[in-house]
């Protein structure tokens, strides 16, 4: 779960700057993610309790989506951002980044169900 939450940050963290851990407070980031949490009326936590059990409904799963668009994670056409995910993969995961890219990963235009299906594939390979 701790990885998790570790991934959403960076997420954010990385819109920003790719080294920085600082940019992470910034207002503008915050906003975005207090938005989704305002919209979908769900908490981080939630989502990640979530993704340990593997049963996300619809309101969950489009608060995942929120935040994946939030912290840039996915582009303006719902496109996985490969650089985003990439640059907090290697910082976070370095053992086995490569193996989240190619299994979890889509480079497709992507919806709720399939963010979703991203992050629970992640959560379940950092887990292992």
């Amino acid at each position: 779960m701790l990885k998790c939450a570790l991934f959403l940050l960076c997420a954010l963290h990385i819109v920003y700057s790719k080294i920085s851990l600082s940019r992470f407070n910034d207002p503008k980031a915050q906003e975005k993610i207090a938005s989704c949490t305002n919209l979908y009326k769900l908490e981080l936590g939630d989502l990640l309790e979530n993704l340990e059990k593997g049963n996300g409904d619809e309101n969950m799963k489009k608060y995942n989506m929120c935040l994946y668009n939030a912290v840039g994670a996915v582009d303006g056409n719902n496109k996985a951002n490969r650089e985003v995910i990439t640059g907090y993969l290697k910082l976070f995961y370095p053992e086995n980044f490569q193996e989240i890219l190619t299994k979890c990963i889509k480079d497709v235009v992507i919806n709720a169900e399939e963010a979703y299906q991203m992050s629970l594939c992640t959560n379940n390979l950092v887990k292992n």
